[in-house]
This record gives structure tokens, sequence and C-alpha cells, in this order.
């Protein structure tokens, strides 16, 4: 038998398998997707693992590593002076304040430097400039213990008292310093001159000393 195109019977059952068994060979790849994707959306996903480690150290308001507790911090004061600045640096030139406790407060930051450096050598501090360049964290340690924007730190980089004169800064030696402020006259080496040292007179221990009215 021939068809009116000329095919035979022959060719056209031929073509008929072969399209039967293609459209066969389809539905089986989709119907093995749609299954791969069924599965595949219903395996849950594992959690990820929690992180374990070392717990990180907390540190109250005046307290440094290796050192004993200290009074609660002033409101808004950093806990960490390694890190974010000391709670001494915000009791500078504030106004419910007074001169002598600034000193003591300046005076105090230059002992906690002192015991964060570890005997290590820190940039030389001749003066209020270099005091300011060393405890706003270019020393050793990147200990930053006067913060950026600090009401005692001045444009021009210097350490200012509450009536805008550079605070006197002597090196005693074996780590020791005098902090003087010109007082409200703005005249260093006067009456009214505020002092906080070793050998000051009216020298006033602070709490991360651990000691006691002199």
């Amino acid at each position: 038998m021939r068809l009116a195109d000329g095919w035979g019977l022959e060719s056209f059952y031929r073509v008929k398998w072969i399209v039967i068994i293609l459209t066969a060979l389809m539905i089986c790849v989709v119907a093995g997707g749609i299954w791969m994707l069924a599965h595949l959306g219903a395996t849950p996903v594992a959690p990820a693992p929690a992180i374990t480690g070392a717990p990180v150290p907390q540190f109250r308001a005046t307290e440094l590593p290796g050192e004993g507790s200290g009074p609660a911090p002033a409101p808004g004061a950093s806990a960490n002076p390694l890190t974010m600045g000391s709670p001494l640096a915000a009791e500078l030139n504030v106004p419910n304040g007074d001169a002598e406790r600034d000193v003591q407060a300046l005076h105090g930051m230059i002992r906690q430097y002192l015991r964060i450096l570890h005997g290590k050598q820190g940039p030389p501090i001749g003066d209020d400039m270099d005091l300011a360049h060393a405890l706003t964290g270019h020393n050793p340690m990147k200990a930053v213990l006067i913060p950026p924007g600090n009401q005692a730190l001045s444009p021009d980089g210097h350490l200012r008292d509450r009536w805008g004169t550079p605070y006197f800064i002597h090196p005693i030696g074996y780590g020791a310093y005098e902090v003087r402020s010109a007082g409200p006259d703005r005249k260093m080496f006067t009456s009214d001159d505020v002092v906080d040292g070793p050998d000051a007179g009216q020298r006033t221990a602070l709490p991360e000393d651990g000691g006691s009215s002199q």
C-alpha cells in the first residue's frame, strides 16, 4: 500500500513509533525532574553549628585587665579603656566639675596608660601635646583613653584645662608625672594653679589606685 505523498505504510509506522518513543522519553524526563524538585525541597537544611570559643571578658568602668573592681561607671561612660576610652576622660572640663578633679582625672589616665603598656616603650611624653597624642591611641598598644571629640582636646592638638590653657605636663622620672592647670588667671606657676602629682600636697588617690585620700 502507498500513501498519496509517496510514503509507504512501513515508513509511516516507523515515524509513528519514533514519535511515540520520543514523547515517552520526554514524559520520563519531566516526571523525573518534578520528583527531584519535590524531594530536594522537602529535605530539611541542617542548622549551622554554633561558634564556640573563649568568652569575651567584661570590664567595669574603671577596671583594666589584671586590676580589681572599681566603682560603677558614670552615665554614658565607656567600660573598656582599651577600645573606647577611659571613663575618667568624661570627667575632664565638665560644667559641674572643678579643676582639682580635672587634674586628678588626667593624672589617673596617665597611670592607666602606663599600666596598659606593661613595660613597653611608648612615645616620649614631654608636654600636653605628647600626652594627647599618646592617650588618643598613638601608642604601641593602640589603647584609646581619651576618645575623639573630648572637651579637653582642642583642634590644634593640645590638652586644655577648663579655662582654655594647655596643661603643663612635667615628667619627673621613673614613670611619675606632674599635671598642672594654670587656674582661672591662665598663668602658670601662680597661687591659683591646680597641681596633681607624686609630690603635690593636695593629691587625692583615685579609685583605680586602690588608695585613700592623703
